[in-house]
């Protein structure tokens, strides 16, 4: 009889029980609820085997895996709904989001699709069709920092 078998054929609810409670453990120390669900899982899987002592060990593996992978999905996609509620302020901390609609002049013109814009206290790059220095623009997008304009008025 190889260690496998012994440790297979000896292995009891406590084991999972114990297992269960180790997961939950480490999540105090690495945070981020994945070792929670692991937990949960192994002392469910201890749970069944109490309930049913002759269940094979590669069944206790396999629905360990299967309660685990199940748990972490299910509490990802319900956190996905209620990780950012709704605001009336959407663009609060999302500044270049802020000026999406206004008008602007030009600091320096758009030579090749680029130039620049000063708002505030801050020079902006946009993108948009080739412009002269001083003419107005609308922000109509943005990509990261970059703002997109198109002529506010005719040229």
């Amino acid at each position: 009889m190889s260690f496998l078998d012994t440790l297979t054929s000896s292995a009891t609810h406590w084991h999972w029980w114990i297992l269960g409670m180790v997961l939950l453990g480490i999540e105090i120390f690495v945070p981020g609820f994945f070792f929670l669900w692991m937990g949960i899982a192994g002392l469910v899987v201890g749970f069944i085997l109490f309930s049913d002592p002759s269940l094979p060990w590669q069944w206790q593996v396999i629905l360990f895996a299967l309660l685990s992978v199940a748990a972490i999905a299910a509490w990802r996609f319900w956190m996905r709904g209620s990780l950012t509620p709704p605001t009336d302020q959407p663009t609060l901390n999302r500044r270049a989001d802020q000026y999406v609609g206004r008008v602007f002049t030009l600091e320096q013109p758009i030579v090749n699709g680029r130039g620049r814009i000063r708002l505030e206290d801050t020079s902006w790059t946009v993108e948009g069709s080739d412009l002269p220095t001083g003419a107005t623009v609308r922000v109509t997008a943005t990509v990261g920092v970059v703002l997109r304009v198109e002529p506010a008025h005719s040229p």
